[in-house]
């Protein structure tokens, strides 16, 4: 039964154990009884082959029916372990979220009512220090106020101090949260590694007991499966091992939830710390109001009393204002009539300023008629001395363009008057010398004559020329009386040097006029020593110059209206000299 029992292969058939043997029998030469025989008994252990195979085989799928059952159930477990234990961690979360929210819906509550309070003291410690300024004798007792406020603000550092601290503690417990996450991730992933290790252990000893089952196969096809109590005792121990596994895993579980259960208590109690706190600063809050609303209520008088002085100081500057309005415009008219009167004042200076100025001129074109005819006078009776004649002519044949040009006035008895054209008047060169061949002559005067010394100097005589000279005095320009003066030397000079176009007369010039006067003769002629006869030939020349003035004042104003005609009158007016010539 030992030897000629048959072996299982891996194919899960039986074969004879003793191949060779068999194959020796065959070989040998059998008799025919011998060969019923062992066809007989090679089917026989053919039919116990197969049923051992077949009972073996539903051993085997029995068995790993069990197996596979007991493995779904471990995962079963291992799921519902996971599901719970993910459940608690869940519960532990929404237990901490809510925490957080908790602690976070107070921390904004607490951040809110001390920005409030802050705002709220800030706000009235500047309106407090507007005021303070606005109003000075209630510094001091302001003063103290602000200085409980401070010590006020002193406790709300302290508050922002512990709530730091408070921070600084729910960081802490942060970082603890984390640390504890990691560490939950940690143990998880070792926890699923270790599953991993015992999957691949319990592959292992699947591997190792299908090896086992075919040993044990082998025995039990010798020991007729005597082993099976030892392997269900086996499986036990195993299932024990993992029990004891597992309950391992939920006691640390367990001690888990116990820690999160005893942070969450000193959670609690550090918000019913946080609470009595914030009532604790609510009483302050309020005790503070109610001081705020005596401080207001103080200003408000203050403010009040301020007012009424604005009020009445601001009707007493308008009491002012309108009495300074008043004296501004009783000034204004004042000033208005003053102005008015100066203006009134300059217009009648104006015009005195332009009748004196009529008058000056009259004046002063009177005393040069006057002193024209005076010296016409003169002249005349220097020549009567020289000459004892009562004209003054060239007595030379070819002259009589120039004897034009010198008219003649009659007096009343006849006699005949030169008013001298100017213009026909010869320069003579300061000093003036006469020499030739007889003797040297010089025109010098110790003084000038009284007359003309508000003239601008003395008068001269005409001169009578040679037929040769006259083209040279039509040409000439005649210095007039007043531009002769005596020098510093005595000699007879003229105020203005004549022009370079000007011919003067040398001294081969002079040397031929006949009539030269003498020194003596230059001597000055007061009106004094003037007859009465003189005297009136002074007057009729005077007289005759004012009617040639008003006469040639009419043509000039028929002129400026536009008449174009002759002038009713011959005189005209050089704006030289300002003398009158009659042609």
């Amino acid at each position: 039964m030992n030897e000629g029992s048959p072996k299982k292969s891996k194919s899960g058939f039986i074969s004879p154990l003793n191949r060779t043997a068999t194959s020796v029998h065959r070989e040998m030469p059998l008799s025919e009884g011998r060969e019923t025989e062992l066809a007989l008994i090679a089917a026989t252990l053919a039919n116990k082959q197969l049923q051992v195979s077949k009972l073996t085989s539903a051993y085997y799928v029995k068995t790993n029916h069990k197996l596979v059952q007991e493995n779904e159930k471990l995962e079963h477990e291992l799921e519902e372990k996971e599901r719970e234990s993910f459940a608690v961690m869940e519960a532990l979360e929404d237990r901490m979220n809510a925490v957080k929210c908790d602690n976070a819906e107070m921390k904004e509550k607490l951040t809110a009512a001390r920005d409030s309070a802050w705002r709220d003291v800030m706000e009235e410690m500047a309106s407090m220090q507007e005021r303070l300024e606005e109003s000075e004798y209630h510094t001091s007792s302001l003063q103290k106020r602000i200085e409980w406020l401070e010590e006020e603000l002193a406790s709300v550092d302290a508050f922002r101090q512990a709530r730091d601290k408070h921070q600084r503690e729910m960081e802490n417990l942060k970082k603890e949260y984390t640390e504890e996450q990691d560490k939950h991730a940690r143990d998880s992933h070792l926890l699923r590694m270790q599953l991993m290790e015992e999957r691949v252990r319990i592959r292992a000893e699947e591997q190792l007991l299908n090896r086992r089952h075919e040993e044990d196969v082998r025995k039990m096809a010798m020991e007729l499966l005597t082993q099976k109590t030892r392997d269900v005792d086996e499986e036990n121990q195993q299932l024990l091992e993992e029990k004891i596994f597992l309950s391992e895993d939920a006691k640390a579980a367990r001690n888990e939830a116990d820690a999160l259960r005893q942070e969450n208590y000193k959670l609690r109690q550090n918000a019913a710390l946080a609470k009595s706190a914030e009532e604790e600063f609510t009483a302050h809050a309020v005790r503070q109001k109610r001081e705020i609303t005596l401080l207001r209520e103080q200003v408000k008088t203050t403010e009040d009393n301020l007012k009424a002085v604005v009020e009445s100081y601001e009707k007493r500057i308008q009491k002012q204002a309108r009495e300074h309005a008043a004296a501004l415009r009783r000034l204004t008219q004042e000033r208005d009539e003053a102005n008015c009167f100066a203006e009134s004042l300059r217009r009648e200076l104006v015009k005195m300023r332009s009748l004196s100025r009529q008058m000056v001129e009259r004046r002063t074109e009177l005393e040069m008629f006057f002193h024209d005819a005076l010296a016409q006078v003169r002249r005349e009776m220097l020549e009567e001395r020289r000459r004892g004649t009562r004209y003054i002519g060239h007595q030379h044949s070819n002259s009589s363009s120039f004897q034009r040009t010198t008219p003649r006035l009659k007096e009343g008895e006849g006699e005949l008057m030169l008013i001298s054209n100017r213009r026909l008047r010869l320069p003579l060169p300061p000093p003036l010398q006469i020499g030739g061949s007889g003797s040297n002559t010089t025109w010098h005067s110790k003084e000038s004559p009284a007359g003309d010394g508000n003239m601008g100097g003395p008068s001269l005589p005409l001169i009578t020329l040679p037929k040769e000279e006259l083209a040279v005095t039509r040409s000439s320009r005649l210095i007039p009386a007043k531009e002769w003066h005596y020098n510093e030397g005595g000699a007879l000079t003229t105020r203005f040097l004549p022009s370079s176009e000007e011919p003067l007369f040398a001294h081969s010039d002079l040397s031929c006029i006949p009539n030269a006067p003498k020194l003596k003769d230059l001597q000055s002629i007061e009106i004094s020593q003037l007859c009465w006869k003189d005297k009136e030939r002074v007057l009729q020349i005077l007289f005759k110059q004012l009617q040639g003035k008003s006469n040639f004042s009419k043509a000039e104003q028929c002129k400026s209206t536009g008449d174009t005609g002759d002038l009713v009158g011959s005189v005209v007016v050089n704006s030289e000299t300002h003398t009158f010539l009659t042609e």
